[in-house]
């Protein structure tokens, strides 16, 4: 693409702007994406793991639903978001209590199983 300027001062601006605005298409990923990437998925593992420590300990999580979605908390009253939640169903040592709403529906209480 390229500029017409003419001597129109605002529409030079304009183009400018578009111009300055424009991100380069890569398609290879920077030591600096990449590391800010993986600092994003390990910050994830580690608040996942911190809430299996804290099943571990006694502590359950819930799954509640109110007006603006779905809502995961531990017993000890902690708030956790939904990927990190995600996170920690999918580990083997954490279980369902079977309490769904719904006879085969998934279970709104999850425990920690030591059995695993």
């Amino acid at each position: 693409m390229t500029s017409p300027l003419t001597n129109d001062p605002v529409r030079d601006a304009m183009w400018r702007r578009r111009l300055f605005l424009r991100k380069p298409n890569m398609t290879i990923p920077t030591t600096a994406s990449l590391r800010a990437a993986r600092r994003f998925q390990d910050r994830r593992r580690g608040k996942a793991a911190r809430v299996i420590t804290a099943m571990e300990r006694g502590a359950a999580l819930h799954l509640s639903f109110n007006k603006h979605g779905s809502a995961w908390t531990l017993s000890t009253g902690v708030s956790v978001t939904a990927e990190v939640a995600l996170m920690v169903l999918n580990d083997v040592r954490i279980i369902g209590c079977g309490d769904g709403l719904f006879g085969g529906g998934p279970c709104q209480t999850w425990r920690y199983d030591p059995s695993f």
